[in-house]
This record gives C-alpha cells, structure tokens and sequence, in this order.
C-alpha cells in the first residue's frame, strides 16, 4: 500500500515540473506560453492525484476523464504554443496558427486522447511552420539562424530532450514500468520546453501588421484554452 502510494506522488510531483519553463516564459513575457503551460501542470497534477486512493472520493470533482482529456491538450498545446513562439511571424499570423491549430488538435483529442496521431499532427505542423519561419530568415540573412551558439547551447539538447521525451512517452512506456517512465517523461519534456524558451524572443515588444503594440499571438492561444 505505501509503495503504491508513493509510486503515485512521485508521478504527481513529477508534473510541477512544467513551473519551470512556465516561470520562464512569464519572465520572458510570454503571456500566452506561461498561461498554458500552468493550465497544463494544474491538470496533469490533479488527473495523477486523482488516481491515488482516498484523495480520488475528496478531490476529484472535475472527473478523470475531464483530467486526463485537459492534462493531453495541454501538454500537446505546451509543446505547439512553444514551437509558434520561436517562430519569427508576425502576431497576426501567430494568432491565426494557435487559434486554428489548436481548435482542431482539441477536436481530435476529443476523439482519441492518447493516440499517436494526437502528437504527430500538430506537432508535425509546428515543426514544418518554424522550419518555414526560419528558413525565410536565412535565405534573407544567408547565414545559419538563430546564432551556432544558439543551437549548440540551447536548440539542440531541446529537440533531443523532446524527442526523448516522446520515445518514452510512446515507445518505452507500458503498464509495467509507467510509474517510473511516466515521471521521467514529465521532467524530459519540461527540460526541453525549458531549453527552447530560452531563444525565444522577450514578448510585448513585437509590433503587428497594422503597427500596434500587442500580443495578437497571446490572444489566439487563450482563446483555444477558454
């Protein structure tokens, strides 16, 4: 019973670690990252403390099904919002993006929570629009973008950590080691969201198309969550 208990905190606690690069993204002013990747922990946090026994009867009124369609959403938009703050788009196109994107990943979620086709699809498009995005740069300042130091630093070990991070997620895991991989993944992830933010540029200072000063991009991923 105690070891039971304890496997199920652990997997719990391992979910708060996605305050890191949420604490991150508000420093940098990344209104709408910081936002969901808090709406995520919030989720994934109470949808494992709603498997452990006792706590489910005091806690849970939401429902697990709810937990656990919130805590996938979330962690697929985390990594989507991510992607589409490293981009070099204007605000309006962000908006567009996290808007339409993530209304259709909710959708699909909806049908199928933990299907790799959940992952693959918007994750898929966020990484061909920030190879667009950054490709446009390069062919315009016909060096390598962002800076080498950039990608040794910070670009690489991020998309390596995330990549892991899936492999455990979808290949590694099973029923009988998820209480030790589950957590793993969690903490990968985290690292990696972590390390990408750290090149994306400092939020509310970008103009729009039309020159004013917001964040269209914050407003378009909100909207996806509300």
């Amino acid at each position: 019973m105690g070891l039971g208990l304890a496997k199920h905190v652990i997997i719990a606690a391992s979910g708060l670690a996605f305050l890191v690069p949420a604490g991150l993204a508000t420093k940098k002013k990344l209104a709408s990252v910081a936002f969901v990747l808090t709406f995520t922990t919030f989720h994934i946090v109470m949808y494992h403390v709603c498997q452990i026994p006792l706590l489910s009867f005091l806690i849970c009124w939401l429902g697990g099904n709810l937990l656990e369609y919130f805590s996938c959403y979330g962690t697929v938009f985390s990594i989507f919002s991510t992607l589409v703050a490293l981009s070099t788009f204007h605000t309006e196109k962000k908006w567009t993006i996290c808007t339409s994107c993530g209304l259709m990943t909710s959708v699909r979620i909806y049908h199928n929570v933990n299907g790799y086709g959940t992952w693959s699809v918007p994750l898929g498009i966020g990484v061909l629009l920030l190879a667009i995005s950054w490709g446009k740069q390069m062919w315009k300042s016909k060096q390598l973008y962002p800076e080498r130091q950039k990608w040794l630093k910070f670009l690489f070990p991020g998309f390596l950590l995330g990549a892991l991070a899936i492999i455990f997620r979808f290949v590694i895991e099973n029923s009988w080691n998820y209480f030790f991989v589950h957590p793993t993944y969690h903490l990968l992830l985290s690292c990696s969201l972590t390390l990408l933010l750290k090149v994306a540029k400092n939020g509310g200072s970008g103009k729009s198309l039309s020159g004013h000063d917001f964040e269209c991009g914050d407003m378009g991923c909100l909207a996806c969550l509300c």
